[in-house]
């Protein structure tokens, strides 16, 4: 009962103090809502169970919820983008409208940020962000050691380079879409994308080289002429010594047809 009374207290001072704020702040908010204690149940036991849980406790009248948005609609983004939604749930919690769960999980001010880990069918929080510096380092500072050293990075490719996803059709549901064969896939282009930037590098250099652009360039390119003239002066001459050893032979072997 006490709990409850500190709840309404805290909503009381919060609803005063964000007067000014913008109404519906809290709907740009980017991670989905949570709205009854079942829903959190459901998640923890089915839908969310193998996934690293966090919650974003919040009211829509706490300034310091509003200020801190920005920072955890980023954390929002870079998590998912990179690990992705196959092993990160992030869900906010309006304390307003869910007080039960806020009282079930002890929310003690707002905003209250906990961790639930995998396969937790309870929902029993595993850590709590305790830090007076409430940034977006520090947070996800918090949420990497809290889900420990499970979390694998998604394969993403190179800045600048084309990335290739197969899509899958009526016409063609024989190609396999699943994450090894795309990972495949797209290392075999990044290789060739790199073998090609490399071609073109070396197309870039010769045609500098037979541009001549200082008299350095055509001194060499003069020398060139010369050995090329040079090249086929001696290619005629080891013509013609080849050309008369095989007359020679030749002759050789008609004077000894005629002398049988």
């Amino acid at each position: 009962m006490k709990i409850l009374l500190l709840l309404v207290w805290l909503l009381i001072l919060q609803s005063v103090s964000g007067q000014g704020l913008p109404d519906g702040w809290h709907l740009n908010i980017k991670a989905p809502s949570i709205t009854s204690y079942d829903s959190m149940i459901s998640h923890c036991q089915s839908e969310s169970k193998n996934k690293h849980i966090f919650l974003d406790f919040f009211t829509p009248g706490c300034p310091y919820c509003y200020q801190f948005m920005d920072d955890f609609n980023r954390l929002h983004d870079y998590l998912l983008q990179t690990y992705g939604e196959q092993q990160i749930a992030i869900f906010k919690v309006n304390g307003w409208e869910t007080a039960i769960l806020s009282q079930a999980f002890r929310v003690p001010y707002y905003p209250f940020f906990l961790y639930i880990a995998p396969n937790t069918p309870s929902c029993a929080p595993s850590s709590y962000f305790n830090n007076d510096q409430r940034t977006f380092e520090t947070m996800l500072q918090w949420m990497i050691e809290s889900a420990g050293h499970n979390l694998v990075k998604k394969e993403r490719p190179i800045e600048g380079e084309k990335y290739y996803d197969f899509q899958i059709g009526e016409r063609d549901k024989s190609v396999q879409s699943d994450g090894i064969l795309i990972s495949k896939f797209n290392k075999v282009i990044r290789d060739f994308n790199h073998r090609q930037q490399r071609l073109d590098e070396l197309i870039d250099n010769f045609t500098i080289a037979l541009k001549g652009q200082d008299m350095n360039d055509n001194i060499v390119k003069i020398g060139a002429e010369q050995n090329i003239v040079g090249y086929f002066v001696a290619g005629l001459v080891v013509g013609a010594l080849i050309a008369s050893i095989l007359m020679s032979a030749l002759l050789k072997k008609i004077k000894q047809s005629i002398a049988k």
